[in-house]
Order: C-alpha cells, then sequence, then structure tokens
C-alpha cells in the first residue's frame, strides 16, 4: 500500500507537470495535427482554449504535491520504521507467531479525536452491509471524556482494530484495559499473566448480576478484575480475549507520555521468560528513539 502511494503521488506530480509545460506548445496546427486520434484531440483543444485555468490548476497540483511530499514524507517514514521494529519484536519473541501472540503499538490520542474516530467507526459499521449485520448496541457507546490509546500499528490478529482504551492520569478506575493500567504505572515495563480462558464463553449469556452465579460467569468477572475492565460492555469490544499481557510506556521528547507497546498472548502458560523482558525492553527503549 504505501508503494501505491508513492506511485500515485509521483504520477500525479509527473502529469502536471507535463501539462504545465506543454500549454504554451498547443496551438491549432498541433491540434489538426492529431485529429485522426480519439480523445487527443479534445484534451489539445481544451488546452489551447482555457490556458490560463489549466496553468494554475497544474501549479496548485505541483505546489499542494511538494508540499505534503516535504511534510508528510518524514512521517510516513518513521512509521515504516516502527512498522519493521514491531514486525522484528514479533518475529524475535515468538518466531513471528501471530496466531497465539500479538504486538501492538498504541497512540496516545486527546479526547476530540477519539470522539471523531468513534462517530467515523460507526458510520462505517452502519453503511458497509457486511457488518451492519453484526452491528450491536455496545458499539453505540460514547467515549467518555479522556485521553484515549489507539491502535497504531499491529502484528497478529485485527490489524484495523477501531478499538480505544481510555487512560487517566490520577485514577486508575478510570482506566480501561491491562493497556490502559499499564499506562497509569507509567513503569518501563510491565506485565500481567494467567487471567482465566473466556474465548468460548458467549458474553451475551452472561448475567453478573444473578445472585447465584455460574461457572463461566465466575471466569469473566476474574478476567475483568484482572484484566482492569469494569463493566461487561468494555469487555465485549475487545476482539481477542488473551491471557498474557506484557506493556511499556512510550515517551516522546520531554518526558510526556506518547503510547504503549503491548505483547499480548493466548498461550496456556506464561510465556515471558526473562530472556523475552530482556528484548522487550531493549525494542521498548529503540521505540523511545524513534518517537523522540
Amino acid at each position: 500500500m504505501p508503494i501505491l502511494k508513492y506511485i500515485i503521488f509521483a504520477a500525479t506530480l509527473v502529469t502536471a507537470i507535463v501539462l504545465k509545460t506543454s500549454v504554451g506548445y498547443v496551438n491549432e496546427d498541433l491540434i489538426h495535427h492529431f485529429q485522426g486520434y480519439i480523445l487527443l484531440p479534445f484534451l489539445l483543444s481544451f488546452i489551447y482554449h482555457h490556458q490560463f485555468i489549466v496553468s494554475v490548476v497544474c501549479e496548485l497540483i505541483i505546489t499542494s504535491q511538494i508540499i505534503s511530499g516535504v511534510l508528510l514524507y518524514p512521517r510516513n517514514y518513521i512509521k515504516i520504521r516502527k512498522e519493521r521494529l514491531i514486525k522484528d519484536l514479533c518475529a524475535k519473541l515468538f518466531n513471528n507467531n501471530p496466531i497465539d501472540h500479538r504486538v501492538t503499538l498504541f497512540k496516545e490520542v486527546n479526547y476530540s479525536y477519539a470522539v471523531w474516530r468513534h462517530i467515523c467507526c460507526l458510520c462505517y459499521h452502519l453503511i458497509r452491509p457486511r457488518y451492519f449485520f453484526r452491528f450491536k448496541l455496545h458499539l453505540m457507546a460514547f467515549p467518555l471524556p479522556g485521553n484515549y490509546l489507539i491502535v497504531y500499528i499491529r502484528e497478529g490478529s485485527y490489524k484495523t482494530s477501531r478499538t480505544m482504551f481510555r487512560v487517566e492520569e490520577n485514577e486508575v478506575k478510570k482506566c480501561q484495559g491491562v493497556v490502559g493500567f499499564f499506562r497509569f504505572q507509567k513503569g518501563d515495563s510491565a506485565f500481567v499473566t494467567d487471567l482465566p480462558d473466556i474465548s468460548n464463553i458467549d458474553l451475551d449469556k452472561v448475567n453478573l448480576k444473578a445472585r447465584k452465579k455460574a461457572e463461566e460467569t465466575k471466569l469473566v468477572l476474574e478476567y475483568m478484575r484482572k484484566g482492569n475492565l469494569r463493566d461487561i460492555e468494555s469487555l465485549k469490544i475487545v476482539h481477542q480475549k488473551a491471557r498474557h499481557f506484557l506493556g511499556s510506556v512510550i515517551y516522546k521528547e520531554g518526558g510526556k507520555p506518547w503510547g504503549m507497546i503491548l505483547v499480548d498472548s493466548n498461550a496456556s502458560t506464561n510465556p515471558f521468560t526473562p530472556e523475552i523482558l530482556d528484548k522487550f525492553k531493549i525494542y521498548s527503549g529503540l521505540l523511545t528513539c524513534l518517537v523522540s
């Protein structure tokens, strides 16, 4: 996809430059010379009779492409480097096993961006037929005020997940999920392991208010407690109910949090060996250098 973007960018820029350069050379003799062609005479005639408009439009396209290239290329280049780093981290830690393990780079965004993202995602689910028939009411829940962690880069399942996790500087109860809890702690690395396996439990049938708790309900409650989830609706929006988590805060220049790096796993036993923890710390440091 990035290569396609660069091809389109280059093609647009070259086309605008060619048109801008050819405006002064188009005349009636040239138009008559290409009368045998289908579209070329119409194009040349339009350029000849609207030279000023064509020149202005081409100038605007060239200027905008150059400015966007200068401003956006460094960002895209840095993101590509982050993507390679995340992919390399997944390969180094778990031999690139995206089924049982994931590596996610979360970016922290402000409330206005979170609201805009939520509205866009809601429209996306309502417009597309494939998602419309799977639409559930908990997706309507509007985000509460605060900063949010969004999926920026992910190696593993649900790469384009639109799930957001609320974070709060001073109140852990307002933080969502394990990643929100790690963000609240602001440590170099933290981990939560051995959460119960609830991957085969239908959460729509779980009744947390029942006096006599079923075994499945007890497992869900334990998962929510260890996973820092305050209600069942927050649990429902999590696509993959992982059992082991390892995370670290990524800081930008000035010491302000930029986001989080999180490793989650569905393994039956704790996969975070001392060797993996050491490698994770090294890559966390590299990501901090890239961000700052």
